[in-house]
């Protein structure tokens, strides 16, 4: 059986993850504060008002897991958006599986970095005043 190690190697291929996925929410939550998404809203039959909060914890929750700061609750935040993105575009298209499958993909990744943590390259790790299981 395989024993994971955490080596340099690992530790940046995890920095790696974090940036991308950070990235991808940043980048589609800044798109969230556009007129579009209020439609969208509309569309599915959710509140408007809906449309900062979700802007906001997209953007905010992909800068924290870019610096590796509270990964874990930046984490489990992001993976509750995309459980409800899975199940809204389920029900408004409930047999296109290819509409779902990046969210599913980035979804995977979200529970990765909720189940392990920021790793050693973090700006957590400099702190060192905050509890480690929100790490």
């Amino acid at each position: 059986m395989y024993e994971f190690k955490n080596t340099n190697a690992s530790e940046l291929a995890f920095l790696g993850l974090r940036a991308s996925i950070g990235i991808l929410f940043v980048t589609v939550g800044l798109g969230k504060f556009n007129e579009s998404f209020v439609d969208y809203l509309m569309n599915v039959g959710l509140p408007v008002e809906l449309q900062i909060p979700l802007a906001l914890a997209e953007v905010l929750g992909g800068i924290m897991l870019m610096i590796g700061f509270l990964t874990r609750v930046s984490g489990s935040i992001l993976s509750g958006i995309l459980i409800g993105a899975i199940i809204i575009k389920q029900i408004s298209m409930p047999f296109e599986i290819a509409s779902i499958e990046t969210d599913l993909i980035i979804l995977s990744g979200c529970i990765l970095i909720l189940v392990t943590g920021s790793g050693k390259i973090s700006l957590i790790r400099k702190i060192r005043k905050i509890p480690k299981i929100l790490n």
